[in-house]
């Protein structure tokens, strides 16, 4: 029987561990994790290599920064290119969580082609205890996070669904009920789990261009005020499968065929007046593709205005393969993403009535061959 009262105890329970937990993935120069790094250290970290240097205390959407690290006497990457480390996590995750360390995005910006991405690569994602490899560019910039329930897992698995899966069988053997927990404070992240306590609605099918009908546009949309180009990452995809090495030394192939389309976005909800009294609300986050239930969008009208006022053409649906290989150090289990590179645009955007700011439009960049640009990582799991 079902018992809101219990619910709500056995939440607040559950986040007050999530909340108050500290995790850290401490660096070392040996797959054993026997040897200490102790030169390790990033900008903000206190005289010594001390583990309180690498204190995991923000959960996703946040991020503990580790800015420009810098381990000198670890091993130098093949090619002399960067560090490889070693991290070692000694505690297991709080159950339905994942720890993860991030590598900033090359392409800097991030948040526009994608809401709600984390801050940047992840390369490893793990819920055991274990030693765990990297590959580091120099002077890198790093955050640890973690993330907790079926949502947040989500946006930080890299396309890679058995991790939340895993996380979510897990939660459920070990407390009986499915929450989504969120960072913030434990009062809030409760309130926040027990409104989120309904049905989940069916996955809606996504609306491209292609598919909105003339009668469903809005033809006299407008943009002024461009400002760009600028670069932005777009989301981390898994290519390939995952891989364990067994015997050294191991190499895989990876190769995928990944969809890619120019996006809209709003930085927050917004009323658009199309004229004659008449306003359509877009909420914050993506406007164009978009999962909706109607088939009535304003989004493909703004889309096309700032394609149109930027010189540019919009890109729908197009899907690329990306291949690669990788090697991983033996007993390392791990995967290889994908991270598409956007070229975009701000704009301020009218509809025959008021001009709205907060609109973003990226587009992949694809070479003549029709290739994409971005950037190849690999995730290591544990």
């Amino acid at each position: 029987m079902y018992s809101p009262l219990l619910v709500n105890v056995a939440i607040l329970s559950t986040l007050v561990g999530h909340g108050l937990a500290h995790k850290w993935f401490v660096p070392y120069s040996d797959s054993s994790c026997k040897n200490r790094t102790d030169d390790g250290s990033h900008r903000l970290s206190v005289e010594g290599n001390t583990v309180n240097n690498w204190k995991i205390t923000q959960g996703y959407p946040g991020q503990t920064p580790f800015w420009d690290v810098s381990f000198p006497s670890a091993t130098s990457a093949p090619g002399g290119s960067g560090k490889q480390v070693w991290w070692k996590l000694d505690e297991r995750a709080d159950p339905g969580c994942r720890i993860q360390l991030m590598q900033e995005y090359t392409q800097g910006g991030y948040g526009n082609v994608v809401p709600g991405m984390p801050w940047g690569n992840v390369f490893i994602s793990a819920d055991q205890p274990g030693c765990y490899f990297s590959q580091l560019r120099d002077k890198a910039q790093l955050g640890g996070t973690f993330c907790c329930g079926h949502d947040d897992c989500t946006a930080m698995n890299a396309g890679n669904h058995a991790l939340d899966r895993r996380q979510l069988e897990e939660y459920e053997h070990d407390s009986g009920t499915v929450i989504e927990a969120r960072g913030g404070s434990v009062a809030a992240r409760a309130a926040e789990v027990v409104s989120q306590m309904k049905p989940t609605p069916e996955e809606l099918s996504v609306i491209t261009e292609d598919s909105v009908s003339k009668r469903d546009e809005f033809g006299d949309c407008k943009a002024e005020d461009m400002i760009g180009p600028f670069i932005n990452a777009g989301k981390q995809t898994m290519i390939g499968s995952v891989q364990t090495c067994t015997s050294s030394p191991c190499t895989f192939s990876s190769s995928s065929a990944i969809g890619v389309s120019s996006t809209l976005s709003q930085s927050k909800t917004t009323t658009v007046d199309v004229g004659g009294q008449m306003s359509v609300t877009v909420t914050a986050g993506l406007a164009w593709p978009f999962a909706a239930t109607g088939s009535t969008t304003i989004g493909a009208s703004i889309s096309r205005a700032v394609a149109q006022g930027t010189d540019t053409s919009m890109t729908n649906s197009t899907t690329v393969t990306v291949a690669n290989t990788f090697g991983l150090p033996l007993g390392t289990t791990g995967f290889a993403t994908f991270t598409a590179t956007y070229k975009c645009w701000s704009a301020k955007v009218s509809c025959g009535g008021n001009k709205t700011p907060g609109w973003t439009l990226c587009h992949p960049q694809l070479n003549a061959d029709k290739s994409i640009q971005g950037d190849f990582n690999v995730v290591i799991v544990g």
